[in-house]
């Protein structure tokens, strides 16, 4: 996804999985991060700014809230972090489509 995503796009891709709560690095405008905590399902999810305006609006909000949340309820958090990116793919291949 990562080698995808900087290839095509020339966007760079940041996981950061944490215990200690989410704190944002100071990002570029082609940077897109995906933070989780675990401990504290809590999740961040941050476009650049023209992926943002290219995607549907509140993704990134749908992607950290109920896109994520049946795997915080389960213990599967890996798994939620692979839907993640699929949800990004998948609206990342509809910006092409007519």
């Amino acid at each position: 996804f990562a080698r995808v995503m900087q290839n095509t796009h020339g966007i760079t891709v940041r996981v950061r999985i944490t215990r200690e709560g989410i704190l944002l690095p100071t990002m570029d405008s082609k940077t897109l991060m995906i933070a989780l905590c675990p401990p504290r399902r809590e999740a961040r999810v941050v476009f650049p700014p023209l992926l943002r305006h290219a995607l549907r609006p509140g993704l990134e909000a749908e992607l950290e809230g109920p896109v994520l949340l049946p795997y915080w309820e389960n213990g599967r958090w890996q798994e939620g972090l692979g839907q993640i990116v699929l949800t990004i793919t998948e609206h990342m291949e509809r910006l092409g489509r007519p």
